[in-house]
């Protein structure tokens, strides 16, 4: 984190400029976003954002490879697979944990989700 843009950012913050950034989403959108928008942005330094981009791209690259099905297709418990799943992904959501590793901050990432069209 970011100490002094955190301040700042603390400093500057009102509720009502959140306000306004919930309605301008819903704007941009044409859509009223239903689930919880977070109140505050997470400032890190551009070494962690690389170590982030890349643990993304680590995961990317094996949810691209051609044998990704077979090697995932037991992942899941039976009863749980989206029915009429394509083959490709449409969205894909990474959550990352931040950690303390021997060179510092690490991401590890604690939850996927991978998004066909056919889920809508």
């Amino acid at each position: 984190m970011i100490g002094t843009v955190r301040s700042a950012y603390n400093r500057d913050f009102s509720e009502s400029k959140y306000q306004d950034f919930l309605a301008d989403l819903d704007k941009t959108y044409n859509h009223k976003i239903t689930f919880r928008i977070a109140e505050t942005p997470v400032f890190v330094g551009r070494e962690f954002k690389d170590k982030l981009i890349a643990a993304g791209n680590e995961i990317v690259v094996f949810i691209v490879r051609p044998d990704f099905k077979s090697l995932t297709e037991n992942a899941i418990p039976p009863g749980l697979n989206v029915p009429n799943e394509t083959k490709h992904t449409h969205f894909l959501a990474l959550d990352f944990a931040v950690v303390h590793g021997e060179d510092g901050a690490e991401p590890r990432l604690i939850e996927i989700k991978i998004v066909t069209i056919d889920d809508f």
